[in-house]
């Protein structure tokens, strides 16, 4: 305890008995007060903590830490206005036995030299996405897509397959300058009608050609 221009401060114990944002009431041994939470209180208070009560201050009385935690209450940090957390020489490690969970209404912005994603299971929701980069590489067994709309602009896209199905139900439309198809063994083309034009010429090469 000490006292100056007639002002006693004081330091005890004391139990929260309510806490509505930043207002907590406290039961001490000298009487119940009205307090603040101080700024260097991380740990929001909760009912049924015990409490680090400082009194007697020009502005009021203030809860300067958690002693002890209430059974069965969570643990809350709470910080107010704009915060940074910077590790000046080291790294910085998060992590939580039962999962970690990271929101924000507003944005959530991850930048770094390299970025490493590791997870057994995954589900992404995102209702508009772009991606910019310079190379996308990925190694996957098994890929589905169900999608309404499919649009891509390419310069060149190269495929190899071992195997090669599609199933159109309606419509199937290709528009190309030059079209060049081959195949080392044969070549069908089945269909109720089937028909081949041109505004110049039709040219059909073979060693034996069967029509009908």
């Amino acid at each position: 305890m000490s006292q100056h221009a007639n002002i006693t401060t004081a330091l005890e114990e004391g139990a929260v008995l309510t806490c509505e944002g930043n207002i907590i009431l406290v039961q001490a041994e000298s009487g119940v007060y009205t307090a603040k939470r101080s700024a260097s209180c991380l740990l929001n208070p909760a009912p049924g903590d015990k409490a680090l009560l400082y009194t007697g201050g020009e502005k009021g009385a203030f809860v300067l830490s958690v002693l002890e935690r209430s059974t069965g209450v969570p643990n809350s940090i709470r910080i107010e206005g704009d915060t940074d957390l910077c590790v000046i020489d080291g790294e910085l490690t998060i992590s939580a036995r039962d999962g970690v969970d990271i929101g924000s209404p507003e944005k959530i912005s991850i930048s770094s030299d390299r970025f490493d994603l590791g997870a057994r299971e995954g589900s992404v929701m995102i209702d508009n996405m772009s991606f910019v980069g310079s190379l996308l590489s990925a190694h996957v067994g098994m890929v589905k897509l169900v999608a309404k709309t499919f649009d891509s602009v390419l310069d060149r896209l190269s495929q190899r397959l071992k195997r090669y199905y599609r199933t159109v139900e309606e419509i199937e439309s290709l528009k190309a300058d030059m079209i060049h198809y081959t195949a080392e063994r044969a070549l069908v083309a089945n269909g109720e009608n089937t028909i081949i034009t041109a505004k110049k010429n039709i040219k059909i090469n073979g060693d034996l050609i069967q029509i009908g």
